[in-house]
């Protein structure tokens, strides 16, 4: 009983601000909230494309094209990119392998490794996973860096 007690005290103000709505539109954004939400008019805090945040020594394929670029978590300055290429998954494991040791990082050891994730750590940053996920003829490549302005 007392656990359905605390879960209607916890959805009471929801439920409230839910049925206050006459028009139910999306919520307004909430300044500097961790779940703000655009209203359109606004454009999002970091755009789809924008890769600015990349550290220089991470090494991205030729033919990589963007289509994702997220800023994750703001405490940890934790960003994440995703985007397409032509190379091949074994071919980008290789790479990423030579490049990013040849760049400063090492091998984060890993006890259960999943295929085509690669972790690192080291420049200033925590961890960077390299993942590579094969979709028909192209490699969906997601790149999560932690700590990205490497301070």
């Amino acid at each position: 009983m007392k656990n359905s007690r605390v879960i209607l005290t916890t959805l009471a103000p929801i439920l409230v601000v839910a049925g206050c709505s006459d028009d139910l539109k999306q919520p307004e954004a909430v300044a500097n909230g961790p779940l703000a939400i655009s209203d359109g008019d606004t454009p999002p805090a970091f755009l789809p494309k924008d890769i600015s945040w990349m550290p220089e020594d991470i090494w991205l394929p030729a033919d990589f094209e963007p289509t994702q670029s997220q800023k994750m978590n703001p405490m940890a300055e934790t960003y994440l990119l995703r985007g397409n290429t032509q190379t091949s998954a074994a071919d980008l494991e290789a790479a990423y392998n030579d490049r990013m040791i040849a760049a400063g990082y090492e091998l984060f050891p890993v006890e259960e490794p999943k295929r085509g994730m690669i972790l690192f750590r080291g420049n200033g940053h925590g961890m960077v996973i390299i993942d590579v996920k094969d979709e028909g003829v192209k490699r969906v490549l997601v790149v999560s860096v932690e700590n990205a302005t490497g301070n």
